[in-house]
């Protein structure tokens, strides 16, 4: 069995910027997932969009303007994803580089540690030179009761596989069905809020975001 989970923000250590005032309301809390560990214990594979970089203090945000928001989720709370229990976890997303190439990297590294694999990560060295060639992925494959299970993330930023890139996003799919019995395919985009509680069958704009 698989169970599938969407956004993990577990926490984050980065200081409100001024005029507001200095919180730890935001830091991350112990066994998060109790509630639902008893659900996600049973499958065989468990599946997240982890939505921000872990690291520690010393990778800075990016300021990215007012009205925005960035994550630095301390590297404590990894072992939280590690019991729920997390085995794939997507980093294709808009967060990811919260903390630049730096912070990415040491989340890869954190992830590794944890034995947890990270999902649609392809050939980051052309964006992120931090990031050596041996953190590439092409298609994530893994074997369970003798069946082979192939895992693809998109995103809709270059850095990763780009899903609106229809040719390459078809090559890419139909060249990983070739090598397993079973292909899960993600994605992370779209817009958000409670405008946008389904996907639309239509090309969508948000946040000036294809």
């Amino acid at each position: 069995s698989l169970s599938l989970v969407g956004d993990i923000v577990l926490g984050s250590n980065i200081e409100p910027a001024y005029p507001y005032e200095a919180t730890n309301i935001f830091l991350p809390k112990p066994n998060p997932f109790k509630n639902v560990r008893p659900f996600l214990k049973n499958s065989h594979l468990v599946i997240g969009n982890l939505e921000a970089p872990i690291c520690e203090q010393k990778f800075l945000p990016y300021d990215k303007g007012p009205n925005t928001y960035s994550f630095r989720t301390p590297p404590y709370a990894i072992k939280s994803l590690k019991n729920a229990p997390f085995h794939i976890l997507h980093i294709a997303n808009n967060h990811i580089f919260d903390c630049k190439g730096s912070g990415f990297k040491r989340t890869l590294e954190h992830l590794k540690k944890a034995n947890i694999k990270p999902l649609g990560l392809y050939k980051p060295r052309r964006y992120v030179p931090e990031i050596p060639n041996s953190f590439s992925e092409k298609t994530l494959i893994m074997k369970i009761n003798n069946i082979t299970i192939g895992f693809l993330g998109f995103s809709t930023r270059d850095v990763f596989k780009n899903i609106n890139d229809l040719k390459n996003t078809k090559k890419t799919i139909n060249n990983a069905s070739k090598i397993c019995d079973i292909l899960i395919v993600s994605f992370h985009g779209g817009a958000e809020g409670s405008h946008a509680t389904r996907v639309q069958i239509k090309t969508e704009i948000y946040a000036n975001e294809k």
